[in-house]
């Protein structure tokens, strides 16, 4: 109860490194968070069932790092997880179902450093990083990716598409 505090309770059984990075699930049901083993980044997600304490591993695989690409208030029981287990240098995008841990391919990735989806988990963008430092906007297309805007090295750093407007038709930056 959010008015007697005496009455908190633990919720995970972590005795190692901390929980530093983690964020209610929209189902109102879950906590998820990230943690690594020892220091070796590759972090993994987890999501507690606070109906009944238990800790699911979402990620579901040894030395792979798993990157939280979104959550949205549309899809309240899954997160999009950007896993590198097939290529260790590409992050695949997955939806997973939260209580499950069931996982659907959404994008290979063989180039991006990142992707910019929508509240339904609609692939719009894909950041590709230039030589120069900056930074490619390629925005999907079907199913290929056409150039949209190039970020210069010295804006890269404090320039990114930020989402998308109540119609999905803009973007903010």
């Amino acid at each position: 109860p959010a008015d007697d505090l005496a009455a908190a309770k633990v919720v995970t059984n972590d005795r190692k490194r901390g929980i530093r990075n983690f964020f209610w699930a929209y189902d109102n049901r879950h906590i998820i968070y990230l943690q690594d083993e020892g220091g070796d980044e590759n972090w993994r997600a987890y999501a507690v069932d606070l109906t009944n304490d238990s800790v699911r591993d979402l990620t579901q695989a040894d030395k792979v790092q798993t990157r939280i690409e979104e959550v949205s208030h549309t899809q309240p029981d899954k997160i999009v997880l950007g896993l590198n287990d097939r290529d260790e240098k590409w992050h695949d995008l997955h939806v997973v179902e939260i209580a499950t841990g069931k996982r659907t391919l959404l994008q290979k990735n063989e180039r991006f450093g990142g992707f910019v989806l929508d509240d339904d988990y609609n692939v719009r963008f894909a950041l590709e990083p230039t030589d120069d430092g900056g930074e490619k906007v390629m925005r999907k297309v079907g199913a290929n990716f056409v150039p949209y805007l190039t970020i210069a090295p010295e804006d890269s750093l404090t320039t990114a598409i930020m989402g998308f407007d109540a119609s999905g038709k803009k973007i903010r930056m």
